[in-house]
């Protein structure tokens, strides 16, 4: 359905497995190389929203500065393989007012900062209303998710929930169709392509040289001694790199077997070395035996 030209049934009565956004997660006070290809590679695939986590463990001009760091690196990665900037997905000035945040606030713009938390305040959610109001308790204070001054998660889930839903769902319907027209071109470019070059191999190629030859004087036999003599220069040209290489052959092998000889010599050597040594060694061995037999005798004879 989705790769028919002619499509009859709107993807509104389909269920949509595609992403609207990507809320790619940061960590405080350091922004790394990862972080920056990553969110590049995403880019290109859906729109991404850059936030900064943990947001209470920075003060005030920590949060600033690093959140003007994260934004010059996505103006500029300035990161061997990426081109131009990374691009995030935006939201409209009146989308932002309504969600409550101005379009000249710092945080207009991704990347929030924003603090969540599971500990819930227990007297919030007592009260009548009850107050659903996350917080995280310090003993130098109390750092709250929901409050403005604190956090932009309000107005993150604000704009995602409510305001900007219908802005991120035109966004994803565009892109995908896009992306499909696309993808449905390709094989015809590609098949319109090949036709192309097979028509030029042909006909085209062909009927050119024929009229060069016709425009330059070229005569038939002209030609055939052209052809004769190039074959004949190209056929001298293997059988003397054949003569080369076999010449290099017979070298190589010669130098192999006087390398070989001359091994032979020099082990037949060594043994002839050790065979006398071993004999030189048995005479003394004989030597020495007769020697301790004489001895007894002599001293035998004296008493």
């Amino acid at each position: 359905m989705e790769s028919a030209r002619d499509r009859c049934i709107d993807l509104i009565d389909v269920e949509d497995p595609r992403v609207d956004v990507c809320l790619y997660c940061l960590p405080p006070h350091r922004l790394r190389q990862n972080d920056v290809r990553y969110m590049a590679e995403l880019s290109k695939h859906v729109p991404i929203i850059p936030v900064i986590m943990k947001a209470d463990t920075m003060t005030i001009h920590e949060a600033q500065r690093f959140r003007q760091e994260v934004v010059n690196r996505l103006q500029n990665p300035a990161l061997s393989g990426i081109r131009g900037k990374i691009e995030v997905f935006r939201f409209s000035p009146t989308t932002m007012e309504r969600a409550g945040l101005p379009s000249s606030a710092a945080m207009s713009i991704p990347p929030f900062v924003v603090i969540a938390s599971n500990d819930i305040n227990q007297a919030a959610l007592q009260d009548e209303p009850p107050t659903y109001w996350p917080e995280r308790s310090y003993k130098w204070g109390t750092a709250e998710a929901f409050n403005p001054d604190h956090s932009g998660l309000l107005f993150l889930r604000s704009l995602l929930m409510a305001e900007a839903l219908e802005e991120v769902s035109v966004d994803k319907r565009q892109r995908y169709e896009e992306w499909r027209a696309q993808h449905l071109a390709t094989p015809f470019l590609a098949g319109l392509r090949r036709r192309v070059l097979r028509f030029a191999l042909a006909t085209a190629l062909p009927a050119a040289a024929v009229v060069f030859a016709a425009q330059n004087g070229f005569d038939r036999l002209r030609m055939q001694d052209c052809v004769k003599d190039g074959a004949r220069k190209l056929r001298e040209r293997v059988t003397g790199k054949k003569k080369k290489a076999a010449d290099a052959k017979s070298a190589a092998d010669a130098r192999a077997e006087s390398a070989a000889a001359a091994a032979l010599r020099e082990a037949e050597a060594a043994i002839m070395a050790a065979e006398q040594a071993q004999q030189a060694a048995l005479q003394e061995l004989q030597k020495g035996r007769q020697q301790q037999q004489q001895q007894p005798a002599q001293k035998k004879g004296w008493f």
